[in-house]
């Protein structure tokens, strides 16, 4: 029960401690071409990026404008 319990308790933690944090997923569009597309749940607003490096671009702004 008190196993349960403390899964339980870290579940609630995680998703309030990650509920700030970016999203990314990997996406294919109809033609086959591979995007990503990023969301900030900060600010709310959603980017669609070609690649990773792009992304990685985005995060370190995103890092430095706090």
């Amino acid at each position: 029960m008190k196993i349960r319990l403390d899964q339980i308790w870290q579940h609630w933690i995680n998703t309030i401690a990650n509920r700030y944090e970016p999203q990314v997923s990997h996406r294919r569009d109809r033609k086959g071409n591979n995007y990503f597309k990023t969301y900030d749940p900060e600010t709310r607003k959603s980017n669609t990026f070609s690649s990773e490096q792009e992304i990685r671009i985005w995060l370190d702004q995103r890092h430095s404008d706090l």
